[in-house]
């Protein structure tokens, strides 16, 4: 009978082979985890179908027409149609003119605490209330300025300055407080005989 040798003594300790069997494996889940989570890029033009052939080439369509803007309007750079946009835009005219923007500075630091603490709706609602409280002053200082400058301008130009306030008005009811701005310094052009 042939005698089996026994086996050799295990040594104590760790077994550095498994240790590094562990850190592979390891790392090939965290790369697994982190190329499922990023976007594809390029990998979608490798799975799609290549695209048909070019057919007749035919002219590019024609650009829309550019429509000039109504006369003696004065077009500034555009602004952002978003509410911060806005009152960024805004509440420097405001000021220059000389009104008090305190209150829309009330609304507009809630606004701006509420975006810190992710609280979005209340944001939004904060905005919006800055964005009304300075389209009233800003009705209110234009009307007290169409008052005075009423008083010595001809009914036609008087009419025509009413219409570009009423302008005004919707665009500010609307959030537009910039376009709102520029409707009403070009009713008093118009009312002061410019």
């Amino acid at each position: 009978m042939e005698e089996s040798s026994p086996a050799p003594p295990r040594r104590e300790g760790i077994d550095w082979l498994t240790v590094a069997l562990a850190l592979v494996t390891l790392v090939n889940v965290v790369l697994w985890f982190y190329l499922e989570q990023r976007p594809d890029r390029g990998s979608a033009q490798a799975t799609s179908p290549p695209p048909p052939p070019p057919q007749a080439v035919s002219p590019p369509p024609p650009p829309p027409p550019v429509l000039p803007p109504p006369p003696d309007i004065d077009v500034p750079p555009p602004v952002g149609l978003g509410s911060k946009d806005q009152l960024d835009a805004g509440l420097p005219i405001l000021k220059e003119m000389g009104l008090d923007i305190t209150p829309v500075r009330v609304f507009y630091r809630q606004s701006i605490n509420a975006g810190r603490f992710g609280k979005q709706k209340d944001q939004l609602d904060a905005e919006k209330q800055a964005l009304q409280e300075a389209a009233r002053l800003l009705e209110q200082f234009f009307t007290t300025q169409m008052a005075t400058l009423g008083k010595t301008a001809t009914p036609d130009r008087i009419k025509q300055a009413e219409a570009l306030a009423e302008q005004g008005k919707a665009k500010a009811e609307k959030g537009r407080l910039t376009d709102a701005i520029q409707f009403y310094q070009q009713a008093q052009k118009v009312l002061k005989g410019g």
